[in-house]
C-alpha cells in the first residue's frame, strides 16, 4: 500500500509557508497566495519570488515554469503581462526567449479575443440599429396607411409620434 503523506497550510499570510523546504510546495503555494488577493503595492514583490523560486528548480521542470506563468496571467486579475515581462527579463534571462514566445502568444490571444470582442459589439449594435429602423418604417408605413384612409395629418401625428413635417413628406410620396 501507498504510504501517502498531507499537510494542511493556511493561506493567510506569506509567512504560513515559509518554512517549507520542497521548492514546488512552495512556488505552489505563492501562487495561491497571489490568487487569494493581495494589496495593489505587494504583488509585484510576490511574482518575483515566485519566479525567484521558479528559477531554484532545476531546468527538466521548464514546463512547470510556463504553466506557472499562464496560470498567474489567467488567474490572478491584478497581476499584468508587464510584471510578468519585466520577471522574465531581471529573473529568468536565460528562459527569456521561449518564455517571450509565450507572452507573444498571450498578445495574439489578446488582440483575437478583442477583435471578437468588437465583433459581437458591432454586430450587437447592428441589431439594435436593425430593430429601431424596422421600427421606425413600421411607424413610417402605419402613417402612409392612415393617409390613405384620409385621417387628418395632426392627429396621424400625435397617434405616431412622427413630426407633421415628416407626415407631409410621406403624403408627398402618395401622390
Amino acid at each position: 500500500l501507498p504510504d501517502f503523506r498531507y499537510a494542511f497550510f493556511g493561506l493567510r499570510e506569506e509567512t504560513d509557508i515559509e518554512d517549507v523546504n520542497d521548492i514546488m510546495l512552495k512556488t505552489f503555494l505563492q501562487v495561491l497566495l497571489l490568487k487569494k488577493g493581495l494589496e495593489e503595492g505587494r504583488i509585484k514583490v510576490e511574482v518575483e519570488k515566485i519566479f525567484w523560486q521558479m528559477r531554484e528548480m532545476e531546468r527538466g521542470y521548464s514546463y512547470l515554469q510556463v504553466s506557472i506563468i499562464e496560470y498567474i496571467l489567467g488567474a490572478v486579475e491584478k497581476v499584468d503581462e508587464e510584471i510578468l515581462i519585466e520577471c522574465i527579463e531581471k529573473i529568468l534571462p536565460e528562459r527569456r526567449e521561449d518564455l517571450m514566445t509565450l507572452a507573444e502568444k498571450w498578445r495574439r490571444e489578446g488582440i483575437k479575443e478583442g477583435i471578437e470582442k468588437g465583433i459581437r459589439e458591432g454586430r450587437e449594435q447592428g441589431i439594435q440599429e436593425g430593430i429601431a429602423k424596422g421600427i421606425e418604417q413600421g411607424i413610417e408605413k402605419a402613417a402612409l396607411n392612415a393617409l390613405r384612409e384620409g385621417l387628418d395629418v395632426k392627429l396621424i401625428s400625435r397617434l405616431t409620434g412622427l413630426s407633421v413635417e415628416r407626415i407631409e413628406e410621406l403624403k408627398k410620396k402618395l401622390n
